[in-house]
């Protein structure tokens, strides 16, 4: 009798949207902990976003991926947008407000990612809520994707089709 043995090694990537390559969470603008605004593009400047205390502010529509790392802030799209393959993630953050966005991405769109007490308000975007509890998600629109997340308000939501 003959027995065969193999093994298998194998890489897991996320598997992006058709037509889209992974959206590398390390690329892009960050809001750091500390607050400080870092960006990793090699052809872009900061002053995409402007910083007023605890309020971040957009001044124009956006192309790359924001990541967020800081609690107790404000989060203000002035109805500016996100387009391209890659939109906002919110990351370990709380008591983060978003408002006044709207991401046209096709692969990335807003991202809540183990989140607590945090503040959606007058965003235009799929959302995702993952491991997050207790936010509010209020006069939103598209879709809405709740992923072990508890004890979260959502009011005046419009459910719509979405195609980018």
């Amino acid at each position: 009798m003959v027995v065969f043995t193999y093994a298998l090694a194998f890489t897991y990537k996320p598997v992006p949207h058709p037509g889209e390559g992974y959206v590398d969470p390390a690329s892009g603008i960050h809001i750091t902990p500390s607050g400080d605004i870092t960006d990793s593009s090699v052809n872009s400047s900061n002053t995409i976003i402007q910083r007023g205390g605890n309020v971040y502010t957009l001044t124009g529509n956006i192309t790359n991926m924001v990541t967020i790392e800081k609690s107790n802030i404000v989060f203000d799209g002035k109805g500016f947008s996100f387009v391209g393959s890659q939109g906002l993630r919110l990351e370990k953050g709380s008591n983060v407000t978003v408002k006044g966005l709207d991401v046209e991405t096709h692969y990335l769109h807003l991202l809540l990612q183990y989140a607590q007490n945090c503040v959606l308000q007058n965003v235009t975007s799929s959302i995702t809520l993952s491991y997050s509890d207790n936010n509010l998600i209020s006069n939103c629109s598209l879709g809405l994707d709740l992923e072990n997340s508890n004890y979260n308000t959502i009011k005046n939501y419009k459910w719509r089709n979405y195609a980018p």
